[in-house]
């Protein structure tokens, strides 16, 4: 199958539209445009050559993965089938990227194409949209997991627009205190120094460390960001590295107060997706398989392996994760009574709420602590260079003419 590129005129409304479409030749191309009620000007191959340099290749923003989840699991849910959910959606949602591609999307899976691959030929779909796609379509419940899906994605916005909000003002802080220390080390301070050594006034102690900085900064400045830049690649590029990404993580788990936190974040989405694939049908051994599949943090990962182990080999999930240290004991206890009275799904996003709100709690706490820290911060370096301005003046004035 080829990929096209098309421009055509429609019929009535002499409207004229550009996109992409896959075909097994140009004839087909043609014909679909017709029955679409458009009038082909132009189609050919797309090629490295003809490949228009746009932003089509782009990942969907998770708002707008969101809008189709919600809309798409609505419409299915509604009776509509999988097409024609797809046309309206490519037609009428969202902006013109998600709409251009769920064209696309329209056309696999008119082809004969499961809607799971053809979203996964895009690339530029969320894995996790795609896998619990596939899912849904293996239970036979699409229509749970979007609406399931919908939900969780609408949790993750709403997290981190908290997490925008509360985060501005402490932002704004910061850069107004490097703004007003670069100011008074380049422009205020030197005008100073100069003054106090056109008098001979000797330079107090604070003066002294601000003028060794500035000199360290104007001979390695160059120097010193090139070397960050290279620090940050190099953890960039290494994270990609399965057994460092392991240590990393690892790392973050086990760290004072934030690791804690990422236990209890990687826990309730682990957990939340085993509840929406388990009430979608799916066996406990099957959600695990999938969930292992969505997770980025290796040391998760490798735990939910062995809980799939240990599964298949008779044991129940409390006992399993019983000496797990990524499990609280209130977790594992809800988790006990889930299995003993059948409801473990149920359980899942219970625990996943409880642990989503210490969450947001925890969050709301840390960043109403950084705000008076960074206050206090921002008056100490300002303090001590108005300081280092000021005691030269004080020495000129004691210093014999």
């Amino acid at each position: 199958m080829k990929s096209y590129l098309y421009t055509a005129c429609h019929i009535y409304t002499q409207k004229k539209v550009k996109g992409e479409m896959f075909s097994e030749d140009l004839e087909s191309v043609r014909r679909y445009l017709i029955e679409q009620d458009f009038y082909p000007l132009k189609i050919k191959a797309k090629t490295l050559f003809n490949k228009e340099l746009t932003f089509q290749d782009r990942p969907i923003s998770l708002k707008d993965t969101h809008l189709f989840c919600k809309q798409f699991g609505m419409m299915i849910k509604s009776g509509m089938s999988i097409l024609q959910a797809l046309e309206i959606c490519s037609h009428q949602l969202g902006r013109k990227h998600l709409q251009d591609h769920l064209k696309v999307v329209y056309e696999e899976v008119y082809s004969g194409k499961s809607l799971s691959k053809a979203l996964a030929s895009r690339e530029v779909f969320p894995s996790l949209l795609i896998r619990l796609t596939m899912c849904g379509e293996l239970s036979g419940q699409l229509d749970q997991v979007m609406e399931y899906l919908s939900q969780y994605i609408e949790k993750q916005i709403r997290i981190k627009k908290s997490i925008k909000k509360a985060m501005s003002y402490p932002c704004m802080i910061a850069l107004m205190m490097v703004l007003v220390i670069v100011f008074l080390m380049k422009y205020v301070l030197p005008e100073f120094i100069d003054l106090a050594q056109s008098f001979n006034a000797e330079l107090p102690f604070p003066t002294q460390t601000l003028l060794k900085i500035n000199i360290l900064l104007d001979s390695y400045g160059k120097i010193l960001i090139l070397f960050m830049i290279a620090i940050v690649m190099l953890t960039y590029y290494s994270i990609k590295i399965k057994r460092v990404k392991e240590k990393l993580n690892w790392i973050g788990l086990n760290l004072p107060i934030v690791g804690n936190f990422n236990k209890k974040r990687n826990i309730s989405v682990v957990l939340n997706f085993l509840a929406m694939l388990m009430k979608s049908g799916m066996p406990l051994l099957e959600a695990i398989n999938e969930v292992k599949n969505l997770i980025s943090n290796e040391v998760i990962k490798k735990e939910l392996i062995f809980i799939e182990s240990q599964l298949s080999q008779g044991k129940t999930f409390s006992q399993i994760i019983s000496k797990s240290k990524n499990y609280s004991s209130i977790v594992q206890g809800m988790i006990l009574i889930g299995e003993e009275a059948g409801t473990l799904d149920e359980v899942f996003l219970q625990i996943y709420e409880y642990l989503n709100q210490e969450i947001e709690e925890t969050l709301s706490r840390s960043i109403a602590l950084i705000e008076p820290i960074l206050t206090i911060v921002m008056g100490f370096v300002v303090g001590w260079i108005m300081l280092a301005i000021m005691l030269p003046t004080f020495s000129i004035a004691i210093t014999p003419i």
